[in-house]
């Protein structure tokens, strides 16, 4: 444990060495005989010094006493051990012990303070305590003294307005009139205003005044002893009149028969944790390529205004836009072109309609809209205006021919009739389809219950689910693989199985063309198992042949958060535990955040077997640095959107070199996705990044057949 300087009757400059040695020696060495030695010499100083030392939790909870606290008040050390210190502290005194220890948590420095502590005979001790925070052993330290002799006291204040002067938060000291007496230089610079302007000002005058209720609530509530301190988030008003975001923290000072004197403010400025607060509220909210909503969001909203419509007789429509076979457009000519395309959708998007109509991309090529109290005629005739315009902008490529976008939309009307956000999605797929079942070009289509009934009836057509239901029940899926390359050797180390499916005419669908379905029909887990038992199959009849391989698979949020999965996986590892090894099982960021412990069992239960994990598409979704330390996963695989911006991007090599230090540290292998051409190569080289997935290192291809040994094709559907 690290500790502080504390006044020991060894004397400071004894007592200040031996507990600098104590920190210096814990962070040269954590293991062995070492730690023994520190900890006897931690008890050591806690049984030689005459004075009353303790060693809080961040919680105020006892870890540890001195031995002359049994000395002083009579009280054993081991038996306050886990106890909260401001417990012992009198009733009127525990304001200022909070108020003084809670803000270690935030400030470095040494703080102290007056306080009475109950003996174990019942009397009252009034005592002078000082104490610092630890933050390498997250500990407070605090010692308690009888109180100074004049001379000394005279000492203290002397620190006392040292450190109040060079406090790195906003400080003031406030008559109970409420006018300011003392400010330091970071509250002047925090309220844009001069220490002779401040003072005499009543403090509510720099406060917002939305915010003076709840601020003269809480502290009318400090004076009549209902809270021991007072601690709320306002705005306080700068001078050039913008509002800055902050926590305003009160303790009261009384003197000995508990009449208010003074109040003593802390405001320490937040707009940069605000800041950061509103950009992860964004980024969940938003879709990182495009901007717009996201599906989460766009879902949430597209329920109220169903209520709405219902509520006050009102009409409305659902749009679902899909971009046809921009999966083509990747693999002809690389995402990073099948981004322009999508980012050219949102941008018509945004300019052609009201600003009162919301905008999300709901999937990798699937747009949502929804038109507000617009009739059916309305919502046809801008529906059709939208994807003419689209059609008519092609995306221009360097060098190359421009690429034609084309696309397709599906109308679900609402009013006030009774209906759900599902069901609206599940009427405009079924519109989508029919509008893509045009050959004449792009178009639109309104869903009509009554005419899909009879188009199903007379052309026998399923809906995208019963099309994956009867997938799953025929073995229509099948599988491609892509390689994830080594840089140091140019050999492929693991190949990531991507999903396929087979129509009735022997095509091949692409997953962005159904997993949107899968995923609103609760059918996502279904197929992730179907994957999973084909990975374990050619995984199984690779090590047979003597020739193992490395195989990823990708698990959706639905699988990673039913409980139910995980025991179908493991009674799969149960029958054969040699494939265990062979497995990379990859989640996405979004996936950990709708169950962050369950994918943490998931991780260690197959751990067991030997399986590895992959954290994917890292970067696209919030607090990316948090789930990279709290998830246990093997390999860091970097989002596109970072890998296609190295070349020319300053803040994505910025970002990226973070990413790989950070990686590291915490001993991940990193895997950049999206390599698709010589220039990004070079660049991920330049990091030092280990592996590397995309089209410029290798294009996928059927599983079966590029994993064959020797002219034998792996065909895993027949395992």
């Amino acid at each position: 444990m690290f500790h502080v300087a504390i006044d020991l009757v060894l004397g400071a400059a004894v007592a200040a060495p031996l507990l600098a040695a104590a920190a210096a020696g814990h962070l040269a060495h954590s293991r062995g005989s070492k730690v023994q030695e520190l900890e006897i010499d931690h008890r050591r100083i806690f049984a030689l010094t005459g004075e009353m030392l303790f060693e809080l939790a961040l919680d105020g909870k006892v870890r540890r006493a001195a031995d002359a606290v049994a000395n002083e008040l009579g009280l054993e050390p081991e038996t306050m051990i886990g106890e909260t210190l401001a417990d012992r502290v009198h009733p009127d005194d525990r304001g200022i012990l909070l108020a003084t220890l809670n803000p270690l948590e935030r400030v470095e420095g040494i703080r102290t303070f007056d306080a009475r502590i109950q003996s174990a005979r019942g009397d009252w001790r009034a005592l002078h305590w000082r104490a610092e925070i630890d933050r390498a052993a997250e500990a407070i330290h605090v010692t308690a003294r009888p109180p100074s002799e004049p001379g000394e006291r005279q000492h203290q204040l002397g620190a006392f307005d040292l450190a109040f002067a060079a406090a790195p938060i906003g400080m003031a000291v406030v008559g109970v009139d409420g006018a300011v007496r003392r400010v330091n230089h970071r509250l002047c610079e925090l309220l844009g205003h001069t220490e002779r302007e401040v003072v005499g000002t009543q403090l509510d005058s720099h406060v917002h005044a939305e915010d003076l209720a709840s601020q003269r609530e809480q502290i009318a509530r400090l004076v009549a002893r209902e809270l021991a301190a007072v601690s709320l988030e306002l705005r306080v008003r700068h001078a050039d009149g913008h509002e800055v975001p902050s926590v305003f923290a009160v303790s009261l000072v009384r003197d000995d028969a508990g009449t208010p004197l003074e109040y003593v403010v802390q405001i320490q400025d937040t707009s940069e944790r605000q800041a950061l607060r509103e950009r992860v509220r964004y980024e969940a909210e938003h879709d990182a390529l495009t901007g717009l909503l996201n599906r989460r969001t766009f879902a949430a909203m597209l329920t109220h205004h169903v209520a709405s419509a219902r509520r006050y007789h009102r009409e409305g429509a659902l749009v679902v836009i899909d971009i046809d076979r921009l999966a083509d457009v990747n693999e002809a000519h690389g995402t990073h072109i099948g981004d322009q395309v999508l980012e050219m959708v949102a941008r018509t998007l945004s300019e052609r309609l009201r600003e009162t109509d919301l905008i999300a991309r709901l999937d990798g090529d699937e747009f949502g809209v929804i038109l507000a109290e617009l009739d059916e005629t309305a919502a046809r005739r801008i529906t059709t205006e939208i994807v003419r315009t689209i059609s008519e902008t092609p995306v221009e490529i360097i060098g190359s021919p421009s690429v034609a976008v084309r696309v397709s939309a599906g109308l679900a009307l609402f009013s006030d009739e009774p209906q759900t956000a599902e069901q609206l999605f599940a009427d405009a797929d079924v519109a989508l389809a029919e509008a893509k079942e045009d050959p004449g070009g792009p178009r639109s289509q309104v869903f009509d219950r009554g005419s899909a009934v009879r188009r199903r009836e007379r052309n026998s057509r399923r809906t995208w689910a019963e099309k994956l239901r009867h997938g799953l029940e025929r073995d229509a899926f099948l599988l491609d693989a892509q390689p994830i390359i080594e840089l140091a050797t140019g050999l492929p180390v693991q190949y990531e199985l991507l999903l396929r499916m087979r129509d009735d005419d022997g095509g091949i669908i692409r997953p962005n063309a159904f997993m949107h379905v899968a995923e609103r029909y609760g059918l996502m887990r279904a197929i992730d198992e179907w994957v999973v038992r084909r990975a374990i199959a050619l995984g199984r009849a690779r090590i047979e042949h003597g020739r193992p391989v490395t195989l990823a698979v990708n698990l959706s949020g639905e699988s990673v958060t039913d409980p139910a999965f995980l025991p179908l996986v493991v009674a799969e590892l149960i029958d054969h535990p040699e494939v265990g090894e062979h497995l990379v099982f990859e989640i996405t960021e979004r996936t950990a955040v709708d169950d962050l412990e369950q994918a943490k069992r998931l991780i260690a239960r197959l751990g067991e077997f030997g399986c590895r994990f992959a954290l994917d598409d890292f970067g696209a979704g919030a607090s990316s640095l948090s789930y990279l330390k709290n998830l246990p996963v093997d390999y860091v695989k970097l989002d596109g959107a970072f890998t296609r911006g190295l070349p020319h991007d300053a803040a994505d090599r910025e970002i990226v070199g973070a990413v790989v230090q950070v990686a590291r540290g915490l001993g991940r292998q990193i895997v950049a996705e999206c390599v698709e051409d010589q220039e990004i190569l070079d660049a991920i080289r330049s990091f030092g990044i280990e592996l590397a997935q995309g089209l410029h290192v290798g294009r996928p291809e059927r599983a079966s057949e590029l994993l064959a040994i020797d002219g034998v094709v792996m065909d895993p559907a027949s395992a």
